[in-house]
């Protein structure tokens, strides 16, 4: 009896021990109850981190998108107060309307220039390949094209050049004018003169209007065109050499006030500077008209 008692006692012990004790793989179905626990927590916190991640970088496009907005937004009102502003910051000169040049551009009529240049305080973030830099007490100046550059800021604004300063060439396009018998250079509302014993041109004063005499477009006024793609600095540098070479060659300079010469010599020294001049640049890659 006491012998069917124990066995009996044992048959509920080992029916009740699945429901009462779980063997140690049962929490994962590979026996690594812990590790698994372990790796979900740290897949977990890797999914968090990528989640805050994207939301920062989000948040960074968003902040760089609304700054381009505004700067964008920024350029385009100084635009439009540069061209209300133009007859009144640059005088002598009317809006570029007529021919779909660039906006905010003005045509420089002014003694019969005819060239389109940025207004005064025009302003841009890179300055025109190919530029030149000059200095003029301790200041740095950029120029090209006729058009001098300062730096303001994060870019360039258009200034005027100061006076005094001495350039070796002259702009590309420029007007003779005559004051007292010596000649004037304009372009872009600065006047270059020549200075021999500094070998190059001097921005000058703007001279009075009552003492302007407006040349008429000589033999030795003409066009060049770069026929390699040559750049503007080349250029200038190209043509200063060829006038030094023409005057060496012929003796007359026609950027210096004429002497004592008849009409007819004066016209005979013209035509032998033309000449010499044409074919200097001609040898150099360039059409002369």
């Amino acid at each position: 009896m006491n012998m069917m008692k124990s066995v009996t006692l044992a048959s509920v012990l080992m029916l009740l021990m699945p429901l009462s004790v779980a063997p140690a793989w049962a929490e994962d179905g590979h026996g690594h109850g812990d590790h698994g626990h372990g790796f979900y927590s740290q897949s977990h916190d890797r999914g968090g981190l990528m989640a805050q991640n994207r939301d920062r970088e989000q948040r960074r496009n968003v902040e760089q998108r609304r700054n381009v907005e505004q700067r964008r937004n920024v350029e385009q009102r100084r635009n439009v107060e540069q061209r209300r502003n133009v007859k009144r910051s640059f005088p002598g000169v009317r809006r570029d309307r007529d021919r779909g040049r660039r906006p905010g551009y003005v045509l420089d009529r002014r003694y019969h220039h005819d060239h389109y240049y940025p207004p005064r305080g025009y302003h841009l973030r890179t300055l025109p390949r190919g530029y030149m830099t000059f200095r003029h007490h301790h200041r740095r100046y950029f120029y090209w094209g006729g058009v001098w550059y300062l730096n303001s800021g994060a870019g360039f604004i258009v200034a005027a050049p100061p006076f005094g300063m001495v350039v070796p060439v002259l702009p590309p396009y420029y007007t003779t004018v005559w004051v007292g018998g010596i000649p004037y250079y304009y372009a872009n509302g600065a006047y270059y003169v020549w200075q021999p014993a500094q070998q190059g041109y001097v921005i000058s004063e703007p001279p009075a209007a009552s003492n302007v005499v407006t040349e008429p477009q000589g033999p030795d006024q003409f066009y060049v065109y770069p026929k390699q793609g040559q750049s503007t600095a080349q250029q200038e540098k190209d043509r200063y050499e060829c006038h030094r070479w023409a005057v060496g060659q012929t003796g007359f300079d026609p950027s210096q006030a004429v002497g004592n010469l008849t009409d007819s010599e004066l016209t005979s020294k013209r035509a032998d500077y033309r000449r010499a001049i044409e074919a200097c640049l001609d040898a150099r890659g360039y059409s002369v008209k």
